[in-house]
């Protein structure tokens, strides 16, 4: 897969020009490698994959020799796994017209880089090595997309020899295929913040490539502090020129705000994309600048969005990834083993280093899982070991008619919600589709409901309940005629 510098040479320094501008062989930059502009070391665990022990042992602020640059100690191994510099293969695959990525690594001195991928399971696997010597080397691997169906990351490590390495720069490039460079409209609400704008203002100001992608910075300021009087804002004003423009209005909510940033992006007729962002924030720019890449590079418009860090510990991810939660009024967990705030500093992006296998899994949306949720309900005529209930009941979206169930078919307590398994206890056809309970959970507007089946040409909008105050919560499962098969 490695392909030497004599055969491929792709464009290894662009410095002072925008990422997403640069071409090279039919190959533009998804993503590049990055590291935190001011070497801060508490964030670190974002830009690199570190053991716990490792800030304070390996990295020096010292070591960061640029945006994009790093020194790797003589015999330290760096991991570059981590969150902001692994490539999210399995999404590229999933939403762009991408089928392969080319990662180009440029190095000085002597030492190993060694390429990685996992699946959706956090399985890591070892790809490809090559020892790499001498002054501005360059390797160029090129890496297929078609294994990634649900999940998994490609990154790579770098091992210094006995001196001192040095990475000048990486990129992880995917081929142009007459995709369209596209330019954005970025619009944020505040209220009273305008510490936060300012700041985040100046970030954009001295980000080149940021700049190149967005043709106006909307300031949608709702409060009784004006952005536009706080110190600091007429130099950044200079600086961005006719890029940034201040719209006052009244307080109309977060809504009402970013109402008004779409509405101007759309009309103004500048861009292709409209991002809406909230104000107390910290920026990494570069989030900014891979959100118009990617959304470049879809196979059809599609909404991109970006992960939440806690602003006050900003190693820790609230949510990987969500999904609706059609019987609560607030969002999902895609899958049951993921869980919030995890905190990079206890292991970045090698499934072996504390990286929760979850995270390596692609967050699919809510409509492609069919059964959503296996609900345990009592049962009023049927017991066991310590009166814990035996019938548990389920729900099933997506299905244009309800599939014969087994006379008197009953889920043991804590039964797995798993499709085939489940499928066969129930009597069905034994696969996700032959599922035969189809009854939601009980909601309130619909205590009193009577058990039904569910009509084929409404099987999205029917609420169906089972009035029994004794088993709250609990559904029926039916026959293939609509007729209880037996008490729930």
């Amino acid at each position: 897969m490695s392909v030497s510098t004599a055969k491929q040479p792709m464009v290894s320094d662009f410095s002072d020009t925008p990422v997403s501008s640069v071409e090279s062989n039919g190959y533009r930059v998804a993503t590049r490698v990055i590291f935190p502009s001011d070497a801060d070391l508490d964030v670190m665990p974002l830009y690199i994959d570190l053991d716990e022990d490792e800030s304070e042992s390996h990295i020096h602020p010292e070591d960061v020799r640029g945006r994009d640059s790093i020194a790797v100690r003589p015999g330290v191994r760096m991991s570059l796994g981590s969150y902001f510099n692994a490539f999210p293969a399995s999404y590229w695959r999933r939403w762009s017209v991408v089928r392969t990525v080319r990662l180009v690594v440029n190095t000085s001195g002597q030492g190993t880089v060694v390429v990685y991928k996992s699946n959706a399971r956090g399985n890591r696997q070892r790809v490809q090595s090559v020892q790499v010597s001498g002054e501005h080397n360059q390797q160029v691997f090129d890496l297929p997309l078609e294994t990634f169906g649900d999940g998994g990351f490609y990154w790579f490590d770098l091992v210094a020899g006995d001196n001192e390495m040095v990475l000048e720069s990486a990129q992880w490039w995917v081929p142009t295929a007459s995709q369209p460079h596209g330019t954005a409209t970025f619009a944020t609400t505040t209220l009273n913040k305008p510490d936060y704008v300012v700041k985040n203002l100046r970030a954009m100001a001295g980000d080149v490539s940021l700049r190149d992608v967005v043709d106006e910075i909307l300031i949608i300021d709702q409060g009784t502090k004006k952005v536009a009087e706080y110190a600091g804002f007429d130099e950044v004003k200079a600086e961005l020129g006719d890029q940034l423009v201040v719209i006052d209005q009244a307080n109309l909510g977060g809504s009402g705000g970013f109402s008004r940033g779409m509405y101007e992006g759309a009309t103004r007729g500048k861009s292709d994309y409209v991002i809406l962002l909230d104000d107390d924030i910290s920026l990494e720019t570069e989030s900014i600048i891979r959100l118009v890449i990617f959304a470049d590079m879809c196979k059809k418009p599609t909404l991109v969005g970006g992960h939440m860090f806690d602003l006050f510990n900003r190693t820790v991810l609230h949510t990987y990834g969500e999904v609706v939660e059609p019987y609560y009024w607030q969002p999902a967990l895609p899958h049951p083993d993921q869980s919030l705030g995890h905190d990079f500093v206890h292991g970045g992006g090698k499934p072996d280093d504390g990286w929760r296998p979850a995270l390596h899994r692609m967050a699919a949306p809510a409509h492609r899982r069919r059964l959503q949720r296996l609900v345990d309900g009592p049962h009023p005529g049927e017991r066991h070991q310590g009166d814990r209930p035996v019938v548990a009941r389920l729900h099933q979206v997506g299905r244009r008619r309800v599939r014969p169930a087994r006379q008197g078919g009953r889920l043991q307590h804590g039964f797995p919600a798993r499709c085939r398994r489940l499928a066969h206890q129930l009597g069905g056809q034994g696969r996700p589709g032959g599922l035969a309970g189809l009854l939601p959970r009980s909601q309130p507007l619909y205590l009193g409901a009577a058990a039904q089946p569910v009509p084929a040409r409404r099987r999205h909008r029917q609420q169906f309940a089972e009035a029994r105050p004794e088993a709250p919560g609990v559904d029926a499962v039916l026959h293939g005629d609509g007729t209880p098969a037996g008490p729930a």
